[in-house]
């Protein structure tokens, strides 16, 4: 590693919508932060995009099959060799001083992986930007559990801390909520750093999971697994079967919340069902003081 000037890999999947993928290629390009290694995996898009991949000589394209964001990053992981990772979805954008200030930041105070404050807008409309800051830091897992408020386009990672340990990767099997899976995996072992400088912007488009009931609720249950094989996440065994159980409740509420069509289920259905095991564990954590 150079100590000054450190290169950065940039992960970008890619699946459709080049208009969106240029703009984000742009805020790369731009970033005042110049040592860097750009790597976009082509994750099956029917886009074509050989103009961008003239315009850009220096960063580098692979094709995949559609497997989804979390397997494309995986590939990118595989595939850097820079000494820190970033990675930034196709539809997003960064500041021109995100990798600068969050490097400056990650060496001052020694962290192995940080996060960056954003704000949300949807297309070109200033109406629509919000800034989130969320305020997420040190020893996270707990917090991590109720709900992540961790962007993935405004995580820097050490190149080391991935390369050392396979089992740090996006989970390919998940349909959403592989980023906070990963998340709490690294927060397991890593404490986190939290720059509140908006650095990333983060469009809402469509589906956007985040703000859908139905689809937090099947990463909920998803996670339930990943808690009752961990009991190492918590101090002791009491702490363990009363977060457990929320996770439980979820995975059946999710289970029975399948048999409603979702176009015509209304939506303060799926916001009662999220809404149980989501009140339980911040409560439960709350009273265990975690």
């Amino acid at each position: 590693m150079k100590e000054n000037s450190p290169l950065v890999s940039v992960i970008i999947p890619f699946y459709n919508n080049k208009m969106w993928l240029e703009e984000a290629l742009e805020s790369v390009f731009n970033q005042s932060y110049q040592n860097l290694e750009v790597i976009i995996i082509n994750d099956g898009s029917k886009d074509n995009i050989d103009d961008l991949i003239l315009k850009y000589p220096n960063f580098r394209f692979y094709k995949t099959t559609n497997n989804g964001a979390g397997a494309a990053r995986n590939v990118g992981i595989e595939k850097a060799v820079g000494d820190y990772i970033c990675f930034l979805d196709s539809d997003d954008l960064w500041v021109k001083e995100k990798i600068e200030k969050q490097i400056k930041f990650m060496k001052l105070h020694g962290f192995v992986w940080s996060h960056t404050n954003y704000l949300s807008f949807e297309n070109d409309s200033p109406k629509n930007i919000k800034i989130l800051n969320p305020d997420i830091q040190g020893y996270i897992l707990p917090k991590m559990l109720i709900s992540c408020g961790i962007a993935t386009p405004c995580v820097m990672i050490k190149a080391e801390v991935l390369k050392s340990d396979n089992t740090l990767r996006f989970n390919q099997d998940y349909k959403v909520g592989e980023d906070s899976a990963f998340w709490i995996k690294l927060a397991q072992k890593y404490e986190l750093g939290y720059l509140p400088d908006v650095l990333t912007k983060v469009r809402l488009r469509g589906k956007n999971a985040a703000y859908d009931p139905r689809l937090q609720l099947q990463a909920k249950a998803q996670f339930y697994n990943l808690v009752k094989n961990n009991k190492n996440f918590f101090k002791n065994n009491i702490d363990y079967k009363v977060i457990l159980l929320g996770f439980y409740i979820a995975n059946k509420l999710n289970k029975t919340l399948s048999y409603f069509p979702e176009n015509k289920t209304p939506k303060y259905i799926a916001y009662l069902f999220y809404a149980f095991p989501y009140l339980y564990l911040k409560i439960a954590l709350k009273f265990l003081k975690l």
